[in-house]
């Protein structure tokens, strides 16, 4: 592993297949398993769910696209508010005494 980590820091990737499919792997089941749960962790019937798990099992990268964007269109966004973001109406501009 110590050589795994060298030949990455070095961008030395040569002879290194086996480790970096393996990193990968566990990339993806970590990615598979934070979009596992936040499927099950909404509050939607048991056939959603059950069709968003099985497009994020059996479509990996597209089914995780998809959700990802998904959850964008849907999401909260309330907690923008308090920073300025998200208002439709512009604020106006403060009045500034005109120069002579």
């Amino acid at each position: 592993m110590t050589e795994f980590a060298l030949n990455f820091l070095l961008l030395h990737v040569h002879n290194a297949t086996l480790p970096v499919h393996v990193a990968l792997g566990l990339f993806w089941l970590l990615l598979l398993a934070a979009g596992l749960w936040s499927v099950q962790s909404q509050a939607r019937g048991i056939i959603w769910k059950f069709l968003w798990s099985t497009a994020l099992i059996v479509l990996p990268w597209v089914g995780m696209l998809v959700y990802s964007v998904r959850c964008l269109f849907v999401s909260d966004f309330a907690f923008l508010k308090p920073l300025g973001f998200g208002t439709k109406k512009s604020k106006p501009l403060a009045a500034t005494p005109a120069s002579k």
